[in-house]
């Protein structure tokens, strides 16, 4: 019984090894059709859409002034489209709205786009500066460290000190290069696509029909108003 599972066994996983081998080949050899191209303008502008709706979906819950800060997953949403368009086009953001949008709605929502982008843009500089200076100081710290191994080696000492050093050593230059090289490029990316967003170039499209039920809310709150300045003029 034992033998007869094991051959079972074996005979699985190569049926395994061969199914990812041919499909790593097909995926070699195969060129996928690019379905998502992407639209560009008569100023060759990348246009990025945005199904909003109600252009309050745009703010974040918590954001009380509902001026400041985006909704998470439509952040996600830009950084992931302005990941794919090349660095020579600028960005235009069609946001697709309800059509009875008002305009100092879209007024405020700009300065909202601007105002976080511009948030993230400080942030990441602070970040960058901060990270830049930890990478110096690991920098240092390594080439002390080798510095102090060359003097270790001539103390007679039952602590393995020399070799103490070299692992310090080559910590704190780990440590540098992965900051400086790495960590520092990635806010640097980050850091650019937010900057292309924030100049982009914002467009309201207000081709979405609202639901009645909005209309009828809508159309209160305006009764409401009038009655209000109508009992203020009185």
């Amino acid at each position: 019984m034992d033998n007869v599972i094991n051959k079972n066994e074996k005979s699985c996983v190569k049926k395994k090894t061969s199914h990812s081998k041919l499909l790593e080949k097909k995926l070699l050899k195969q060129k996928f059709a690019d379905e998502n191209k992407l639209e560009y303008t008569d100023n060759e502008e990348a246009i990025v859409e945005c199904n909003i709706g109600s252009l309050t979906n745009i703010y974040s819950r918590y954001d009380m002034q509902k001026s400041k800060t985006l909704e998470p997953l439509l952040f996600e949403y830009m950084m992931e489209e302005t990941d794919i368009v090349p660095l020579n086009n600028n960005l235009q953001l069609n946001m697709c709205v309800y059509n009875n949008t008002t305009d100092e709605e879209e007024v405020q929502a700009r300065k909202a786009l601007k105002t976080h982008f511009s948030f993230n843009i400080a942030r990441d500089n602070f970040i960058l500066r901060r990270k830049i200076k930890k990478g110096i100081i690991y920098f240092l710290c390594g080439i002390l460290t080798l510095f102090l191994s060359s003097f270790v080696v001539t103390l007679n000492t039952k602590v393995p000190l020399y070799e103490l050093m070299l692992i310090f050593t080559w910590f704190f230059s780990w440590e540098a290069s992965d900051i400086i090289l790495i960590e520092c490029n990635k806010i640097k990316k980050h850091r650019l696509n937010m900057l292309r967003l924030y100049n982009a170039k914002v467009i309201f499209v207000r081709s979405i029909v609202p639901p009645r039920s909005l209309i009828m809310v809508k159309r209160n709150s305006k009764k409401t108003k009038t009655k209000m300045v109508v009992m203020d003029n009185h």
